[in-house]
């Protein structure tokens, strides 16, 4: 807490009025801008997030006297919003008036300080420019836009969050870790996706994921400069980049403008990929596939008929738990219920966990070592002149393991004895790579790996005659599983 706060709160606390020597000090401090938040302020008064994103103009109407006030009054409403967030109906832009109305008469502040607080009042500026002096943890309209409007409540955050590969299919996980900067727009994430060994039980109760890396999408990292979106070593290709044309990074407004996006969603509840969400700095940066998209917001959150919620609180501090039920027409029509915790003072999502009608677990998503502001990892520097773009021919370079051994996606010849000098130790098939010496040496035919006269299983059969048996491993030489190739092609 600041030497500031702490003479408003002593104010406060020994007399019913703020004496006019307290109030033309703070207000002579904030006219000069020596206003500096120390080293054990813990930012309760949440006035930061919103200087931060005022426009110079209104700074200098409002002026010291609004500033002032708008600190006692959160400060004189901590308390009760603390103990309970239920109590609390009033916005912080309502208790700022009854303030400014209640305890400083007039005649005590200079005519220059009386001059600008009558003006912003009158125009209700604050009101109208910084909708989120009102988003209130203890409503369902302030909980709804104040999670579209997250970044607006840090500068700088990093943490990991474990999710599902894609709604409803749950036997896969994403663990990503991640850094954000809110100034610079700079953003950097490491995605790995793993097939589950461990249970969803133990992943729901706050265990990271344990399995092997493997399938269409195995692992990814990415870098956003502030510009552009970069995917970096491309396909375990070291110092090489890959840059989607399609997917062009575009910085995300301000403020979400909640009451048209709500109006938006009600007359096209299906079209969920609209230009609504340009705003939601997810969409647009695969850095954060899950956190706090406002897709996933709108979806769940945008009938406030279908929801209710309750205070809690969670490792990182105050929070609300919402229940509801929703329907994603965007995949199947499938209908959910849902709980959601969310972050009081950053409206993050920390945790959620949906299930369909039938009981089966639908999505979730779990927070771990979120840090914010000066506890958040910084974003890694990263010099792109260091890395060379990719392209096609790429593929069919040979790259080098940590053992020595060679590996390549593609390769223009066959699997076969008589091309083995031309040929990698490893290449790329299905989910992972083959050994090509073992491939060989088992007798492997390439036309059973097409599958046009086979079939296969990850399991061996007990009742049909074993044809072939596939080992894929990492291009690091190590075991993933086994393919089990038996005659005949059948519809799979």
């Amino acid at each position: 807490m600041s030497k500031i706060d702490r003479d408003i709160k002593d104010a406060l606390k020994n007399t019913p009025k703020i004496s006019s020597n307290i109030n033309q000090n703070l207000a002579q401090q904030y006219a000069q801008e020596k206003y500096q938040r120390d080293d054990h302020e813990t930012g309760e008064t949440f006035i930061l997030p919103v200087e931060k994103h005022r426009k110079p103009t209104l700074v200098k109407r409002v002026g010291a006297f609004a500033a002032c006030f708008t600190a006692i009054a959160v400060l004189g409403g901590s308390a009760a919003a603390m103990s309970g967030l239920l109590s609390h109906p009033e916005s912080s832009t309502q208790l700022e008036s009854e303030s400014s109305a209640e305890s400083v008469p007039p005649e005590e502040v200079s005519d220059t300080v009386n001059e600008e607080a009558t003006e912003a009042i009158t125009e209700d500026d604050t009101q109208a420019d910084y909708p989120e002096l009102s988003y209130d943890m203890s409503t369902k309209e302030g909980i709804f836009a104040k999670m579209l409007n997250t970044r607006n409540f840090y500068n700088s955050i990093s943490g990991k969050y474990v999710t599902a590969y894609c709604p409803q299919i749950t036997d896969k996980a994403l663990t990503v870790t991640y850094q954000y900067d809110v100034e610079s727009e700079k953003t950097y994430s490491y995605t790995s996706c793993l097939n589950l060994t461990n249970s969803l039980d133990d992943i729901l109760g706050g265990s990271l994921p344990e399995g092997w890396e493997g399938g269409k999408y195995t692992n990814s990292e990415n870098y956003c400069d502030g510009s552009n979106i970069y995917c970096l070593n491309f396909k375990k290709m070291p110092n090489v980049y890959f840059t989607d044309q399609e997917v062009q990074y575009e910085a995300p407004v301000n403020t979400v403008d909640v009451e048209k996006l709500l109006e938006d969603f009600k007359n096209d509840p299906q079209f969920v990929n609209s230009e609504l969400f340009d705003a939601d700095f997810n969409t647009q940066n695969p850095n954060f596939p899950k956190l706090n998209s406002s897709v996933f917001i709108t979806v769940c959150l945008s009938d406030f008929e279908n929801w209710d919620f309750e205070p809690t609180t969670t490792e990182y501090g105050d929070a609300v738990v919402i229940n509801g039920s929703t329907i994603h027409y965007d995949r199947f029509d499938t209908p959910t219920t849902f709980t959601i915790t969310v972050d009081c003072a950053t409206g993050l999502i920390i945790s959620y966990t949906e299930y369909d009608d039938e009981g089966n677990l639908y999505d979730y998503f779990v927070t771990h070592d979120l840090k914010i502001n000066e506890n958040a990892e910084p974003v890694p520097e990263i010099d792109m002149n260091d890395y060379t773009e990719y392209n096609d021919s790429m593929n069919y370079d040979f790259l080098t393991n940590s053992s020595g051994k060679t590996y390549a996606y593609k390769t223009v010849f066959a699997m076969h004895e008589s091309y083995r000098e031309l040929l990698p130790d490893y290449l790329a098939f299905s989910d992972g790579f083959i050994n090509v010496d073992e491939f060989i040496e088992t007798g492997g035919n390439m036309k059973w790996l097409q599958g046009n006269d086979t079939h296969q299983y990850y399991e061996p059969s007990e009742t049909e005659e074993l044809l072939y048996k596939l080992n894929l491993y990492d291009c690091e030489g190590n075991y993933i599983y086994s393919v089990y190739y038996y005659d005949g092609y059948i519809d799979q």
